[in-house]
Formats: structure tokens, sequence, C-alpha cells
């Protein structure tokens, strides 16, 4: 008995090491509700060409490192402009990585990013040099939603500053925003906060 269970223990074992080894699928997007594909305006910003339907920033202090994840619903002709993306980073002491994106059409459709991205230069200036990844969304349409994610590695002994993250929803007219705060030797730390 003891040599059939240690078998039955291995192929436990074993079984659990090669679910965990399976990396995360690269449909794990967060669900779209069909309001959010019908939408042709917000009555909270009647003027908007776009609007930030979801947007999510999570912070790891260890790191530091933050992932985004960004939903924008493009109302008008003026709103296709958000299908160009910009990620600004400084290339001294900053990396942008793991970049997914896609376009969902009024129907539910979905392409899947699957271009070029490009480091384009915004600011160059001794010992200053910063970039942008950049890309544009696929198949677009004026009622199509924009929706990618990406993680942003800076250098260790980062600060984050919680103004560069919450000033994309002024442009934006955000519906709903989330920012989270990692852990940090041990301890929850509020977004922004110095420790």
């Amino acid at each position: 008995m003891p040599v059939l269970r240690r078998t039955s223990i291995l192929r436990w074992i074993a079984a659990l090491i090669l679910c965990a080894g399976t990396p995360a699928r690269a449909d794990d997007w967060l669900p779209i509700s069909p309001d959010e594909l019908t939408m042709t305006s917000e009555p909270l910003a009647p003027a908007a060409t776009a609007i930030m339907l979801y947007r999510q920033v999570d912070r790891d202090y260890n790191g530091p490192m933050e992932t985004t994840y960004a939903r924008i619903k493009i109302l008008t002709e003026e709103g296709r402009q958000f299908a160009d993306v910009a990620i600004p980073f400084d290339k001294r002491s900053e990396s942008v990585r793991a970049i997914q994106a896609r376009t969902i059409h009024p129907d539910g459709s979905i392409v899947n990013f699957s271009g070029t991205i490009y480091d384009k230069p915004i600011i160059q200036a001794r010992g200053v040099k910063l970039l942008a990844k950049t890309f544009t969304m696929p198949d677009f349409q004026v009622g199509s939603i924009v929706e990618y994610r990406y993680k942003h590695d800076f250098a260790a002994g980062y600060t984050f500053n919680s103004h560069r993250v919450r000033g994309a929803e002024t442009r934006h007219g955000c519906v709903r925003d989330r920012v989270a705060a990692g852990i940090r030797s041990g301890r929850t730390a509020a977004a922004g906060q110095r420790q």
C-alpha cells in the first residue's frame, strides 16, 4: 500500500506543477457589457469625443512596477485619435513591456493587435530621454472600444507619483477608475504614498 500511495502523491504533485506552470491566456480580458457596446454618448459629458470606460493601475512597490489596464469607447470621429496609443517612459530608468491590445466593434467582434510597437522620442535633451511606446489599434471605427494593458517597470527606489496616474481621466472623462497599491515591507501603501 505505501508504494501505491507514494505513486498517487507523486502524480498529484506532477499535475499541480504542470497546472501552475501554464501561462495566463492572452484572452483573459475583463468582460464587456452590452451597455458598453451600444453606448453612443455619455450624459455626464455630452460633448465627449471618447470616454474611458475602465482604468485600473496596480502598483507593486517591490518591483517597482505598475500594471495598467484601460478601456476607452470612441464616440465621435474626433475621438478616433485615441486609436493611436502612446505610453510615455523615461528610457534611463523605466521600461514598458507586455503590451497587449484589441479593438472591440459595436457588434461584439474582436480584432487583436498584432502590429508593430514603436519607440517614439518625445523629449531628448542633456541627460533626459523621454520616449513613448506607440501603436495604432487595428480595424478601428467610431463606436469601437479600444482596450489595452501593459507593464511599466521603474528603477529601484522609485517613488510613485499619483498625479501621473490620475491625470488620464481628465482627457477621457473617466467613468470608472481604480488605483490599487501593492505591498512593500509587509505593509499596504496608499497610491502615491512615500515610504
